[in-house]
């Protein structure tokens, strides 16, 4: 690769929105979710795109800039996008920085400068790196400290019967009439192992489909080169760049067998695109605009601070595009404790999930903490967003308790589930069934109870209706506080868990029932 490799740029565009617009989204976060007055697709055309004058300064500015070989590939005002290509050199040039270039990836070495008279318009961009962005929470990219003996990698496993009775699951609650878009940054799933795994639990196999986005393919990885991998890990070895796509592939066949066996009425749908930053918009582009989502579910996640412009710009258009659709978007809060609070999941628009250790029988759960595998509920408070009204109360009440300031950034997790591996729940992938565990486990899982919630709340209601961004209200609506069970005991090597609140689990972990319960309730009105 040099600097004559032609590449796509994606400048990300501020949302227009007049007065009345911006009213009614700002009412959906006191609203219960019975109450919520959600957009149409058609209103979003309307009131939530990108102006025609904002989208014209910036394509004029990209075709009268002077640098040879940039042409306009796109503008779409609904993604709030302007996309142009051009070789690494004209990129270089129009936003006066270098390539760090390596094999067959390349960065920029600095942040891209943009005019002034553009600074308010331009939110980021897309597409001056394809290096990766994400890691999938699923199984630790760390060696381990000691060495497991072959075969205890999986104490007991528990069934998905188990952990739906353990959580209070009501019976003949499916996610009928949902769609639970799973995002995917590489491997991918085999029907035959899906079918295979239902078949197992019997129980129908859910309508699934993939969408590819940025041309990526659902490309598993053969269940030799699974089971290989899963034997090095097995006797201590460490996963390394060869192992990628077997991990990946464990991944997003876990994303889907789960959210399929909790939530087996729904339609799930896995957007599978490139791990990059570009990538990643895009696929949560591409779900949003199919008018059957109504949950997203992202076991994905990315530095905030390494990527704060991109972080920052799929926040303000995408996220909140996704509240006023009454989407909800689950995300992981990562299994390394020590670093930053993860994009999706430290936005102030998305509901982060962290994890747990359950023991069934007798019945007990803590914060989960794996030192074997030098995994944990990730946890923390965020850099890049500031600590949202609907959670103040909740971190004065935990800053009071560990006799500290109150943070000032978005906290993370809201809530958690069963993450630990050594009781897990398994995945099958040709003839194994392999522990699966981290937060990566418990995003499916929220998913499919938030779709048993819409399923819910459709049932009492006239119409179709949608949770929605439910996250305040676990916060600060009374009908809400009986839906999760305060994790007290446990930590994660940073944080310890304890009454209400904590950095290791949120608020807790699901008391589904109850959950169905409360977004179906009209009484009084959400507390501040």
């Amino acid at each position: 690769m040099n600097l004559d490799e032609r590449i796509s740029v994606t400048l990300m565009i501020r949302a227009g929105l007049a007065e009345h617009a911006a009213e009614r989204l700002a009412r959906i976060d006191a609203q219960r979710p019975r109450e919520r007055d959600h957009a149409t697709h058609d209103w979003i055309a309307q009131h939530h795109t990108s102006s025609a004058e904002d989208l014209a300064a910036v394509t004029s500015w990209l075709e009268n800039s002077g640098v040879p070989g940039i042409s306009i590939a796109d503008t779409d005002p609904e993604a709030h996008t302007v996309t142009a290509e051009g070789s690494l050199a004209s990129f270089a040039q129009l936003f006066h920085i270098e390539f760090f270039i390596e094999g067959g990836t390349y960065r920029e070495t600095s942040p891209p400068r943009i005019p002034d008279q553009l600074k308010p318009i331009v939110l980021a961009v897309f597409g001056l790196r394809n290096t990766r962005a994400a890691a999938p929470h699923a199984l630790s990219p760390y060696p381990p400290p000691t060495i497991p003996t072959p075969g205890t990698l999986l104490v007991q496993e528990v069934t998905p019967e188990q952990i739906a009775a353990f959580y209070g699951f009501p019976k003949g609650a499916t996610g009928k009439g949902q769609q639970v878009a799973i995002i995917t940054l590489g491997g991918g799933y085999r029907e035959e192992d899906l079918a295979a795994h239902f078949r197992q639990h019997n129980r129908q196999s859910p309508s699934c489909k993939f969408v590819s986005v940025k041309g990526a393919k659902n490309d598993p990885a053969s269940p030799e080169a699974v089971a290989a991998f899963w034997d090095k890990l097995k006797h201590g070895g460490a996963p390394d760049a060869g192992d990628e796509q077997a991990i990946w592939t464990v991944e997003s066949t876990m994303d889907v067998e789960l959210v399929g066996t909790f939530g087996s009425g729904a339609s799930i749908v896995v957007y599978g695109t490139k791990n990059t930053t570009d990538g990643i918009r895009a696929a949560f582009t591409a779900a949003m605009r199919d008018p059957a989502t109504t949950v997203i579910s992202c076991s994905w996640g990315f530095d905030e601070i390494e990527n704060q412009k991109p972080v920052t710009a799929i926040d303000a258009t995408l996220f909140a595009k996704a509240k006023a659709l009454g989407i909800t978007i689950v995300a992981s809060s990562g299994d390394d404790p020590s670093s930053t609070t993860p994009f999706p999941a430290c936005s102030p628009n998305v509901l982060g999930c962290g994890g747990t250790t359950v023991s069934v029988l007798p019945r007990k759960e803590t914060a989960w903490l794996d030192p074997k595998f030098h995994m944990g509920t990730g946890g923390g408070f965020s850099k890049t967003f500031s600590l949202p009204a609907w959670q103040q109360s909740a971190l004065k009440a935990w800053a009071t308790a560990q006799k500290t300031q109150v943070p000032t950034g978005r906290a993370v997790p809201d809530v958690a589930a069963k993450a630990d591996l050594e009781t897990g729940f398994t995945v099958t992938i040709g003839d194994l069934k392999i522990p699966v565990g981290g937060t990566s486990a418990a995003v499916p899982l929220w998913a499919a109870l938030i779709a048993l919630a819409n399923e819910s709340l459709s049932k009492a209601s006239p119409a179709a209706r949608r949770v929605g961004f439910v996250t305040p209200s676990l916060y600060r609506d009374p009908t809400f506080h009986a839906v999760t069970s305060d994790i007290t005991a446990g930590d994660n090597g940073r944080f310890k868990a304890g009454p209400g609140w904590d950095p290791c689990t949120g608020l807790g972990s699901p008391r589904a029932t109850e959950l169905l319960r409360a977004v179906g309730s009209s009484r009084g009105a959400a507390a501040d």
